[in-house]
């Protein structure tokens, strides 16, 4: 049984793009996505309760505010590049 982890990486100009990865995405990675340290933060994607990763000094760093990743994470203010940890699937 194959295992499929899927990301949803939000930019700030609002473009969402998916990302699958055939193995659990380490620390590294996700700071790489985000630009720096990681902070969770419980959103809503698609109806589904999730967690989005965020840069956890983003607003200290002046990082572009991120409306749609802001709506997700309603009522937190998203500054910077965010991802969804979306649908890890067995497959």
């Amino acid at each position: 049984m194959k295992i499929t982890y899927n990301m949803i990486h939000i930019l700030p100009d609002g473009k969402e793009n998916t990302i699958r990865e055939d193995s659990y995405p380490s620390l590294d990675r996700y700071q790489k996505l985000v630009g720096g340290y990681i902070e969770r933060v419980v959103c809503k994607y698609k109806g589904k309760r999730c967690e989005m990763l965020i840069n956890e000094e983003g607003k200290l760093n002046k990082l572009p505010f991120n409306a749609k990743a802001s709506e997700y994470a309603s009522p937190h203010d998203i500054v910077g590049d965010a991802v969804v940890l979306w649908n890890f699937n067995l497959q």
